[in-house]
């Protein structure tokens, strides 16, 4: 899964400002991004596929501590912890308007 991108843009807004372990999440997002990203492991886990969340490398760290207590078998990683040679198909997009 990836984040839409309008939601990447704040979060990384969040990282650089120097905010550290999602102190710095408004409340409200911070809530609706741990909701939408439940769901999303929710169903990935009915389907059979393993809870992998693709972010910037500037935001890896933050949603991974963010997550982590409410979603431990959700797997944070950067884009740069990814082989080039290797293919990625995106299933679901967090935080996208529906």
């Amino acid at each position: 899964m990836s984040l839409h991108h309008d939601l990447e843009s704040i979060l990384i807004q969040v990282a650089q400002s120097g905010l550290v372990a999602g102190a710095g999440i408004e409340p409200g997002l911070a809530d609706t991004l741990l909701k939408e990203v439940s769901k999303t492991v929710d169903q990935h886990e009915q389907l059979g596929i393993p809870a992998v969340l693709l972010v910037p490398d500037s935001i890896r760290l933050l949603l991974a501590r963010f997550l982590r207590r409410s979603l431990p078998q959700l797997k944070v990683i950067s884009h740069s912890e990814v082989v080039d040679s290797r293919k990625i198909k995106f299933v679901s997009i967090v935080g996208g308007n529906k």
